[in-house]
């Protein structure tokens, strides 16, 4: 009896979660005249919509958030690793540098909107993908950062140390190096893309076109 109830109140939370997105999938193919009733559930179904997509430029938007995404990620994980790795095993900056990376992701996004627009109109960058790409790596570039402070701190100096043995003029093997072995990296990159991409989208949707926070 109890499986029952189970299985019944599983059924039950499936329909509530999956009706809102069957939803909007019969609205993708319903017309005009079928929307505005909601409570129409047979209509003629048409491909107007999908054809207003497909023509309304969304495939070089996803190509440019796609570009940028790789490219924003690619300069904070290069950048960031570098800085991470400073300020970890030297302590560059000292605490006032792991405070001010901190502080960055504390600080609200929108600040950020009025400089950025300056800035990229100074430098005759507005509307640009570049524009974009900047103002990424404001959002990024800190996550990265300290994503990767945490990673080498806890990665033992003996275990940076066995690379470099045996390797002339003491640069490390990158094979063997610590770095390539964990899914820290991975994190950054993955949380970077993300963030960005949601700080960015609500905050300096001015900048350029791109794709909706979806």
């Amino acid at each position: 009896m109890i499986g029952v109830g189970r299985r019944a109140f599983l059924a039950l939370a499936v329909v509530v979660v999956a009706l809102p997105y069957l939803w909007v999938l019969l609205a993708a193919f319903k017309g005009p005249e079928d929307l505005n009733d909601p409570k129409k559930v047979a209509f003629s179904p048409t491909l107007d919509n999908w054809r207003e997509v497909a023509d309304g430029g969304v495939f070089s938007a996803t190509f440019r958030s796609i570009e940028v995404g790789v490219v924003t990620v690619g300069i904070a994980l290069v950048a960031g690793t570098l800085g991470a790795y400073a300020i970890s095993r030297y302590k560059t900056g000292g605490a006032a540098t792991r405070f001010g990376i901190l502080f960055s992701q504390l600080m609200p996004p929108a600040i950020l909107v009025v400089p950025l627009f300056l800035l990229f109109f100074d430098a005759n960058l507005r509307d640009t993908i570049w524009a974009v790409m900047g103002a990424h790596l404001t959002f990024v570039l800190p996550v990265v950062t300290w994503f990767l402070i945490g990673f080498f701190d806890a990665v033992p100096r003996e275990l940076e140390e066995q690379a470099l043995v045996g390797v002339p003029g003491g640069v490390a093997d990158l094979r063997h190096h610590p770095l390539l072995h964990t899914e820290r990296a991975d994190s950054a990159s993955g949380g970077g893309v993300r963030q960005g991409w949601v700080k960015v989208c609500a905050c300096c949707s001015t900048v350029a076109r791109q794709l909706p926070v979806a």
